[in-house]
């Protein structure tokens, strides 16, 4: 591991007060080149086209006057093209278009707050394609939707941490005409949405298939997801962790809507006791064997008891849960925080540089050179009293960077709660920030 070296922040207010016009600059190269991975060029200009119609699956009317957006992607970038407003016939129309193999194109619309999209084309073998959209009229009520089958797959235990990765699947039947599109409006209690109860201190929760495009938020004992259920079938699918004591686990499950079948799937070397369900035997998956155990035709809000036993045995200080709070938007926060760390290493690296030019150029001077000593000794006296205090701030400054990263490590290991960290993590800011005041206090 390279060495920690606290030295750009000392530096950062002294950077951006002289930057100016320069660092705005750098900032907006970097945005532009950093999210806009496909360039206009690589789209247009070509003998492709790709359009369709527009249908409203619910009134079975073709949708005039609608904006569609075309989407490209190359790789794994994608961006919006373009946009078109469908006519009086509810068609559509993006001609034009590049025959590049690196290409795909899809059409989609938002419409009453659930997104909708054509599958993925190419334009290689056949330039004109014709991608038809069907969009349905929203509705709050879920009383017309179930779970056809859930499957709860414990995929393995981490014997150092003391977890179980578990995926949870659920396969919907819409009955409705309309699509069920619920509000994360949580003023009136738990909103009403899309919900997914989670068993106590489940955490680091993944969204897979089913909530692209959508957003979540913890509510009650799980989380609620402003997802469209669309009519026919849908699937909804996550991964979560679950931290035990002991050698064994009480799983809860929760049947929200109305639910057919309920499959729960442990390995091998464990074993479920519940009154719940029924042993099923040894079953393969993905080429993996589990012991099954199954449920039929839950009513809704059913609860479900299954205690998970033959786990390997955990320690006291590992099975502690009091660092295993939920939370969907640190998912979302998580990739902020880097892409702004990521962004402001760019522009003091750009500045640096710039700077480094200057001076060479004769265009500013090098203060990093030391002053010629002048004046009488008190003069100088009076100086290294002052370099001896700033170099006192300096080693202060190191060492209260040094203890924030220590407590981000003891909180990513689950050694401190979230508590003791926001605590501590506050008031080693606050003495950072009174050693900043008075730097800058001294260099005025």
């Amino acid at each position: 591991m390279s060495a920690y070296s606290p030295a750009p922040f000392y530096n950062l207010s002294r950077i951006l007060w002289r930057a100016g016009g320069a660092l705005l600059l750098a900032v907006l190269l970097c945005g532009i080149f950093t999210w806009m991975p496909v360039s206009a060029h690589t789209y247009a200009g070509g003998t492709g086209r790709v359009y369709g119609k527009l249908l409203n699956g619910t009134t079975k009317q073709p949708m005039a006057g609608q904006t569609v957006t075309l989407q490209i992607a190359q790789g794994d970038s994608s961006k919006d093209a373009q946009t078109a407003v469908t006519d009086a016939g509810g068609n559509y129309n993006f001609p034009n278009l590049s025959n590049d193999k690196t290409l795909t194109f899809a059409v989609y619309i938002k419409y009453q707050n659930a997104n909708y999209s054509t599958d993925r084309l190419s334009l290689v073998n056949q330039s004109q394609q014709q991608a038809d959209l069907t969009v349905y009229d929203a509705t709050s009520d879920s009383s017309k939707m179930a779970v056809i089958e859930s499957t709860v797959l414990v995929q393995g235990v981490d014997a150092k941490r003391n977890v179980l990765s578990v995926s949870e699947i659920f396969a919907f039947k819409n009955l409705d005409g309309r699509a069920f599109v619920g509000s994360l409006d949580a003023s009136q209690g738990r909103p009403k949405a899309l919900f997914f109860p989670l068993p106590a201190g489940a955490r680091a929760i993944s969204l897979k298939k089913g909530f692209d495009g959508y957003r979540a938020i913890q509510a009650a004992n799980g989380f609620a997801s402003d997802a469209a259920v669309l009519p026919g079938d849908s699937e909804f699918s996550f991964n979560f962790e679950v931290p035990y004591s002991g050698n064994s686990l009480n799983f809860d499950y929760k049947a929200m809507y109305p639910t057919l079948d309920i499959s729960f799937m442990v390995p091998t070397q464990m074993h479920v006791s519940s009154a719940d369900a029924t042993p099923k035997g040894v079953i393969n998956n993905a080429d993996h064997p589990y012991n099954l155990y199954n449920a039929t035709n839950l009513v809704k809000d059913r609860q479900l008891l299954f205690k998970v036993e033959g786990l390997p045995q955990a320690t006291e200080s590992l099975s502690n849960t009091k660092n295993s709070g939920f939370s969907i938007a640190s998912l979302n926060n998580l990739w902020l925080i880097v892409g702004i760390i990521v962004l402001l290493a760019v522009v003091i690296l750009a500045w640096n540089i710039i700077r480094v030019v200057r001076i060479k150029l004769g265009l500013e001077e090098d203060t990093r050179k030391p002053a010629k000593s002048k004046g009488s000794a008190k003069g100088k006296q009076a100086k290294r009293a002052e370099e001896e205090e700033e170099d006192s701030r300096d080693k202060k400054e190191k060492a209260l960077l040094k203890e924030l990263l220590e407590l981000d490590k003891a909180y990513d290991a689950k050694e401190i709660s979230k508590s003791t960290y926001e605590e501590k993590r506050n008031k080693t800011k606050a003495r950072l920030r009174t050693i900043m005041r008075e730097r800058e206090a001294a260099s005025r």
